[in-house]
């Protein structure tokens, strides 16, 4: 008896208080040529001797009911670290940004996932951008792009330091 009352109790909670948490959502693998297409643009700038970086642009008219885009972090099909979000920057054109600053090596472990999609339950669908497949990291300059100095970026720089994303 106390058995089954604890459970009907869990089963209760659960119900009570499933959240995004406890969805699926649908993947959707984006190619370059698929990006393209959809407006996507994901940017690499160097950021000191051994970092990078990435920004990712995208029209959010082109993503029904945008919700959010989610950093994932895998090795190989391991995953390692995800659902991760990312603070987006709405631009004057209408555009959204979203960046990350990271050595180089790392970000071919690195996917960017837009995430559409309003429930949170039954229609989410997270479409994946492996930074690898939209970046050549290995024959990025390694010589940052002179920028006018901002606030302690220029500071930052001349340490070697990666400077802040976009």
């Amino acid at each position: 008896m106390k058995n089954t009352l604890s459970l009907c109790v869990l089963a209760l909670l659960m119900a009570a208080f499933s959240n995004q948490c406890f969805a699926m959502m649908a993947i959707e693998f984006i190619s370059r040529d698929s990006a393209k297409d959809l407006g996507i643009q994901i940017r690499a700038t160097p950021s000191g001797p051994e970092a990078a970086v990435i920004a990712l642009e995208f029209n959010p008219e082109k993503f029904k009911d945008f919700n959010c885009v989610y950093l994932d972090i895998r090795e190989g099909e391991k995953f390692l670290m995800g659902y991760t979000p990312l603070k987006e920057k709405r631009t004057k054109e209408g555009t959204i940004v979203v960046g990350l600053t990271a050595n180089r090596e790392f970000l071919e472990k690195v996917t960017l996932t837009i995430v559409t999609g309003t429930s949170g339950l039954l229609d989410l669908v997270g479409h994946e951008l492996r930074v690898k497949d939209f970046v050549d990291l290995k024959n990025l300059s390694d010589t940052p792009k002179k920028h006018a100095p901002a606030g302690n970026d220029a500071k930052d720089q001349s340490k070697g330091l990666p400077a802040s994303p976009p």
